[in-house]
């Protein structure tokens, strides 16, 4: 299960170093490495349909985190089925090694000592799961309409498109990749 975890964070981090459009290809509709805002705002409004699992035009935070665990479940099996590149079921470390590939030193602080950053992510963490559902849910009835979520779909596009060109593109943040 180590061998499992260490991929899993590996590729978690594979994912963080890339830019949106290679972290959410669902979003680049025609493949060309750039998301524009239209295929943006297609992606988001194929992720509220497919949330919204009763169908009544609101996602409920059960509805939300019901689909927030299918899709971290679905990235783990993808990734695993990625790294298993004989098929056999499980990673040889022949495979875990490819997967890896080469480490860099570990991150130290001024007098060589490794800091201890275990359980931070050193910087501004941002705003908590509370503080993002109240500014998207703004009538404050603790459900995400259609409106209030494309709303805040093109505020998280704009925020992304950091020159403001209308197009994502690989040297642009990441922040607003989720649709």
């Amino acid at each position: 299960m180590t061998k499992l975890t260490s991929i899993l964070a590996s590729g978690a981090a594979i994912i963080a170093l890339t830019g949106i459009a290679s972290a959410n290809p669902q979003a680049d509709i025609n493949q060309d490495g750039q998301i524009t805002q239209s295929e943006y705002m297609a992606q988001a409004q194929t992720r509220f349909e497919s949330t919204d699992l009763n169908q009544d035009g609101y996602l409920s935070e059960e509805e939300r985190k019901q689909a927030r665990q299918q899709r971290m479940s679905d990235r783990r099996s993808d990734f695993f089925a990625k790294a298993d590149t004989d098929g056999d079921g499980s990673i040889s470390p022949e495979e875990h090694a490819a997967l890896s590939g080469p480490r860099g030193p570990k991150s130290s602080g001024v007098d060589g000592e490794r800091r201890d950053k275990k359980g931070k992510r050193g910087g501004k963490r941002g705003k908590g799961k509370a503080e993002r559902m109240a500014e998207i849910d703004t009538n404050g009835d603790g459900l995400l309409s259609y409106q209030e979520y494309m709303t805040s779909a093109e505020q998280r596009f704009a925020k992304a498109d950091a020159n403001g060109d209308g197009i994502i593109g690989p040297d642009e943040g990441r922040r607003g990749k989720k649709g």
